[in-house]
């Protein structure tokens, strides 16, 4: 029988709806249909090795929230399913737990290379910083101040910023800093430097989210904010397995 994904939102939101339909898909012998006519775009078509059948069911009269094996939302204990039956995986379903323990083999579902502009150093430290782009709220961004703490802590030799805005004025605290380099490429090439880096600044994106966890950062910073800070029923993203990641406060400011 089939487990059904439906995507929704973009790449972050995407990667985790994949990997925690495919791992529950595999544990259970069920084939993987996927359904991308609602997102506002199939950004898995990046990832090669995440294979799919296309979905094709017949969308008449369907009601999947009707049944039984119908998931939405994010907790959920994935019960094992009859071999007779279908499950409907229509909800974000961004917990750590779910993929905690299936790192190697989701590395290899998202793995992508692409020819990077520049050439990243141990010294150079990426900003990946979220703003405004599809409705995003900014008020989950850290302010200026959080990063700034952070570059002068680090001392970098480049501050690399990769964001969805580079217009935006929130930036302008950076003009202080004669060592920028704005990174505005397109989506993948992005995702490939946050990925590749060794020090990594996160904000509550999953995009970012998923680059840093995917890749070689020796340090990555985890501002505790926003969607960053893990909650009971719904999102948790916090990598609770990796010294590499530096929970900080943003309430110092």
């Amino acid at each position: 029988m089939s487990v059904l994904v439906r995507l929704q939102g973009t790449c972050g939101n995407q990667l985790w709806q994949y990997a925690v339909a495919r791992i529950y898909a595999e544990k259970y012998n069920h084939s993987l249909l996927v359904d991308a006519k609602h997102a506002l775009r199939d950004d898995l078509l990046h990832f090669p090795n995440a294979t799919y059948q296309k979905d094709g069911w017949d969308h008449n009269g369907f009601h999947p929230e009707s049944t039984a094996n119908f998931l939405d939302g994010h907790l959920h204990e994935f019960k094992p399913i009859s071999q007779k039956q279908d499950a409907y995986f229509f909800g974000y379903f961004q917990r750590f737990e779910y993929i905690k323990d299936h790192k190697e083999k989701i590395q290899e579902w998202f793995q992508v290379d692409k020819d990077l502009p520049l050439e990243l150093t141990e010294s150079d430290l990426v900003l990946s910083i979220r703003r405004g782009w599809n409705g995003y709220p900014v008020d989950q961004c850290p302010s200026a101040a959080f990063y700034q703490r952070i570059i002068e802590k680090e001392n970098p030799s480049r501050i690399i910023l990769c964001t969805d805005s580079f217009d935006d004025p929130y930036f302008d605290f950076l003009q202080k800093y004669s060592n920028v380099h704005l990174a505005n490429y397109e989506m993948m090439t992005q995702f490939c430097l946050i990925k590749s880096a060794k020090k990594v600044v996160l904000s509550p994106s999953t995009f970012c989210w998923w680059a840093a966890w995917l890749g070689d950062a020796d340090v990555i910073y985890y501002p505790w904010v926003g969607d960053l800070i893990p909650t009971i029923n719904g999102v948790d993203w916090f990598v609770n397995n990796e010294k590499r990641y530096l929970a900080v406060n943003v309430g110092e400011d």
